[in-house]
C-alpha cells in the first residue's frame, strides 16, 4: 500500500482536453489515461458518448426552484395536487431553462419523488376527499367574516350565549352506506381481478345527528328509504333512536320540521333560552317557514353555517362522522360474517351460534333474498317514531289489518248477496218481459184472426152481391125472352100454345121445381 502511487486528481478542464485529444487521434486512449490520471473506463465512456463530458448536478432543480415548487404546492393545496402534477411542474421548469431531463419523456422518476419527500418531510401523500368547486373557492377571509358576523348577532341576542356550552348545538345529516367502500384484501399472487362481497343496491340510511358543545348528544334520528312503514321493527335493540321514512331516504323540509318539533325542542325544554342550533344551508333546513316560526316560538335560534364551508366549520363533519363511519363499515362486514346476509335496510341480526374452528374458518353462508311486492303508496307519516312507539304502531297496524280483513270478508258477503239479489231481479224482469211478449203475440194473432175473418166476410159479401147481380141480370134476360116468345106466337092456334105450356109444366115437375 505504501508503494502504490497516489492517483492524481483531475479537473473538468483536464477531462475535456483529454477527450478532445483522443477524439482527434493525437494520442491513444491508454496514453491519455496515464498522462492525465483519468480512469480508463471513465475516459472511454466520455469519448464514446456513453456519458456526458460535463457531469450533471445531483439535483434536478436548484434550491431556489425547488422551494418555489414547494410554495406552489402549499398555495394550491385546496385543489389537491397529485404526484403527476408535481412531475409536470418540474418538467416545465426544466424545459424553461433548456434542460431535457434525465429520461426520454422529460419527467422525473420515482426515485426523485422519494428524495423530494425526504428533503421536505412537511409534505405527505394522502388520499383526498372529493371537494366541489364552490368549496375550493372558500378563503380564510370568508371564514373570518362569517365568525365575526355570527358572534355579533349572537351577542346581540344574549351576551352570555356563546359562553354557555350547554346552549350551543350543531345538527347535521350523513349517509351510512349499506355497501361501504372495499378495503384492501389478501389474495393469491398472479390473479388479476379480485372481488369483495357487498350489497348490489347502493342503499343509504340517512342519520340526523345533533350534539352540543358541552358533549351531550340528542337521540339520533334515522330516515329509511321506504314508501310505507315496514312490518318489522327497524329500531329493535336500538331504543335510544327515532325513525322516519321517505320515498328516497333523504332528508326533506317536512322531516326536518318533525325532528325539530318532536325531538329537539323537547330535549332543550329545560335549558335556559335562547339556544342556538347551527345547521348548514341545505334547503331542508331553511325553506319551510313553519319550521322557522316553530323555532322562534320556542326561543331556538336556527343559525346557518357558512355556505359551501361545512368541511371547514361543521363540527360534526370534522370530528364525529369519520370515526362513526369507520366503525359502521366494520359492523357491516361483521354482519355478513355472522349472519351470511348482506346488509339491507330491513336486515335484522340473528343470534350467533356457538363458534367452532370449522365455523370460524368457513365462508359465510349467503342467504337468498326473498322476493316481495313493491308498493306505490307513499307515506303520510308526520311524526318521529321511537322504538316503543314503533312497536305500538306495529300492534295497531296488526289490529287494523285484522279489522280490514274482517271488513273485506263482510264486504265480500255483501257483494255476493247483492249479486244474488240482482240475479233474482234480473230473472223476474226476464220472466215479466217474456209474459208481456207472449201477451203481445196472442193479441197480434187475435187481431190477425179478426182481420182474416173480416176479409172473408167482405169477400163473401162481394160474392153474394155478385151472385145477386148475376141472378138479376139472368132474370131480366129470361123475362125479355118470354116477351119475345109471346110476341112471336100471336098468330099460332090456341091448342099449340097449350101444348107448349103443358110440356113446360111437365118438364118442371120432373126436375123437381115447384116454381
Amino acid at each position: 500500500m505504501a508503494n502504490q502511487q497516489e492517483q492524481v486528481k483531475y479537473t473538468q478542464e483536464m477531462l475535456e482536453e483529454a477527450v478532445d485529444l483522443v477524439r482527434h487521434k493525437a494520442i491513444s486512449l491508454n496514453e491519455a489515461s496515464r498522462s492525465f490520471g483519468i480512469p480508463l473506463s471513465t475516459l472511454g465512456d466520455k469519448v464514446r458518448g456513453r456519458r456526458p463530458i460535463k457531469a450533471r448536478s445531483k439535483f434536478l432543480l436548484t434550491s431556489e426552484e425547488e422551494q418555489r415548487v414547494v410554495d406552489v404546492l402549499y398555495a394550491q393545496r385546496s385543489l389537491g395536487r397529485t404526484v403527476d402534477d408535481l412531475k409536470l411542474k418540474v418538467k416545465e421548469v426544466l424545459e424553461l431553462r433548456g434542460d431535457e431531463g434525465r429520461r426520454g419523456d422529460g419527467l422525473p422518476g420515482k426515485d426523485w419523488v422519494l428524495s423530494f419527500r425526504k428533503r421536505h418531510p412537511e409534505l405527505s401523500i394522502r388520499t383526498p376527499q372529493a371537494l366541489g368547486k364552490e368549496r375550493a373557492l372558500i378563503t380564510a377571509e370568508d371564514v373570518e367574516r362569517w365568525f365575526a358576523g355570527a358572534k355579533a348577532y349572537l351577542d346581540s341576542q344574549d351576551p352570555d350565549l356563546l359562553k354557555s356550552a350547554d346552549r350551543l348545538y350543531n345538527a347535521d345529516e350523513t349517509g351510512f352506506s349499506l355497501s361501504p367502500c372495499a378495503k384492501r384484501i389478501i389474495a393469491p399472487t398472479g390473479i388479476k381481478h379480485q372481488y369483495s362481497l357487498s350489497n348490489s343496491k347502493r342503499q343509504n340510511i340517512t342519520v340526523l345527528t345533533c350534539g352540543g358543545a358541552s358533549g351531550e348528544f340528542v337521540k339520533p334520528f334515522l330516515v329509511y328509504a321506504r314508501k310505507r312503514m315496514p312490518a318489522t321493527n327497524l329500531l329493535e335493540g336500538f331504543d335510544n333512536a327515532y325513525l322516519q321514512i321517505s320515498h328516497n331516504g333523504w332528508m326533506n323540509a317536512q322531516i326536518f320540521k318533525t325532528w325539530v318539533n318532536d325531538i329537539f325542542i323537547p330535549h332543550v325544554a329545560s335549558k335556559k333560552k335562547p339556544v342556538v342550533l347551527f345547521v348548514d344551508r341545505h334547503s331542508s333546513h331553511n325553506s319551510d317557514r313553519a319550521t322557522i316560526q316553530l323555532c322562534n316560538d320556542n326561543s331556538v335560534i336556527l343559525y346557518g353555517l357558512l355556505a359551501h364551508a361545512s368541511h371547514i366549520v361543521q363540527p360534526l363533519d370534522l370530528t364525529v362522522f369519520a370515526s362513526m363511519k369507520a366503525e359502521w363499515s366494520k359492523a357491516v362486514h361483521r354482519h355478513l360474517e355472522q349472519t351470511g346476509e348482506v346488509a339491507t335496510s330491513a336486515a335484522t341480526a340473528r343470534p350467533t351460534a356457538r363458534r367452532t374452528l370449522d365455523s370460524i374458518l368457513a365462508p359465510p353462508q349467503l342467504q337468498r333474498n326473498k322476493s316481495g311486492k313493491v308498493t306505490k303508496k307513499s307515506s303520510s307519516l308526520t311524526m318521529a317514531f321511537s322504538s316503543e312507539e314503533h312497536r305500538s304502531f306495529l300492534k295497531s297496524k296488526e289490529d287494523n289489518a285484522k279489522a280490514e280483513e274482517e271488513r273485506k270478508k263482510q264486504n265480500k258477503i255483501n257483494r255476493e248477496q247483492m249479486k244474488e239479489k240482482k240475479l233474482r231481479e234480473k230473472r223476474e224482469k226476464q220472466e215479466q218481459r217474456k209474459a208481456e211478449q207472449e201477451k203481445k203475440k196472442a193479441d197480434k194473432e187475435k187481431k190477425m184472426a179478426e182481420k182474416r175473418k173480416l176479409m172473408e166476410d167482405r169477400k163473401l159479401a162481394r160474392l153474394l152481391k155478385s151472385q145477386e147481380k148475376k141472378k138479376k141480370i139472368d132474370s131480366d134476360t129470361s123475362g125479355s125472352e118470354e116477351e119475345n116468345m109471346v110476341l112471336e106466337s100471336d098468330g099460332e092456334p090456341a091448342d099449340d100454345v097449350m101444348l107448349n105450356v103443358n110440356a113446360c109444366v111437365a118438364c118442371g115437375d120432373e126436375e123437381g121445381d115447384v116454381d
